[in-house]
């Protein structure tokens, strides 16, 4: 997913910069490998329906106009967002809702392998299982990234562990304020089409994006609302939670105008489970 919504200036930011090169980096990537990275640009939405979490959304709204965030979000309701799905959604009517118009979604497959096909075409050479195992210093600097085959001379490292995050942190004697949970997926096969933008709703961290093979699938995350407390992920930690499809049904049949016969087919066959890192701000 391809938003500006993170809930913090720096990350805003970046995301911002992120997405306009997303923008930018399609079309020449395509021009160059022939590959169509598909790029979705369907908007993205959050939401509050209540007191607080319609606070946070206007929060968010106002952060991302003061940032200069261009095309800025708008400010709309619950009843737009279920107007843009075309009945798809029932969130309550006076519900906050700050919608950014290009935000999206990328596949991954599409753009792994066009960055790859890119990269080659380029000179660019990429080593595959060839994992970093530390990384070599000299008077505070970096020298080297270590690998079972030996030493790889760099002055600049990328930590862009996702879920190792923090490892590799450690390697250089640093800890990040980071945390990574689980997260729930699950396919739903739809009677309809999604239209409209992904919509992640505040109150209990749930959020719904159309699939990037077929418009008649939509993928839910499972909120944290599901779970007693946060669940912090494990390397290991891959099996989906057996009372995720129950939970999922229920909040389907409350937020949606999806019909029995639809949630019926939601199954075990079609849940996964995924590790998303988060940041644990100090301000």
């Amino acid at each position: 997913m391809l938003t500006r919504f993170t809930g913090h200036r720096i990350t805003t930011t970046l995301a911002d910069r992120s997405i306009q090169l997303y923008h930018e980096l399609g079309p020449d990537l395509k021009s160059v490998t022939g590959i169509d990275v598909e790029f979705t640009w369907c908007g993205f939405a959050i939401l509050g329906r209540n007191q607080n979490t319609m606070s946070m959304v206007r929060s968010e709204y106002e952060e991302q106009r003061g940032l200069g965030v261009s095309p800025p979000p708008e400010l709309i309701t619950g009843r737009d967002i279920n107007q843009l799905s075309e009945g798809l959604f029932v969130f309550p009517n006076d519900a906050v809702v700050c919608y950014a118009e290009e935000d999206g979604f990328v596949d991954i497959k599409s753009l792994t392998s066009a960055l790859i096909k890119y990269i080659n075409i380029s000179g660019g050479t990429i080593l595959t299982d060839l994992p970093a195992v530390g990384i070599v210093t000299r008077a505070d600097r970096v020298i080297g990234v270590r690998t079972p085959s030996g030493v790889i001379d760099t002055r600049n490292v990328v930590n862009a562990a996702g879920a190792w995050a923090n490892k590799v942190s450690d390697w250089v004697g640093r800890s990040l304020a980071m945390q990574t949970l689980k997260r729930d997926l699950i396919q739903v096969d739809l009677d309809q089409r999604f239209v409209g933008p992904i919509v992640e709703c505040l109150d209990d961290d749930w959020y719904f994006r159309p699939h990037e093979q077929s418009s008649r699938l939509m993928i839910i995350g499972i909120g944290s609302s599901h779970h007693a407390s946060l669940k912090i992920a494990q390397e290991s930690d891959s099996e989906v939670d057996l009372d995720s499809i129950s939970s999922c049904k229920e909040y389907l049949s409350k937020w949606t105008s999806l019909t029995q016969g639809t949630l019926n087919r939601i199954s075990l066959r079609n849940a996964w489970s995924g590790h998303r890192t988060v940041h644990a701000w100090d301000d």
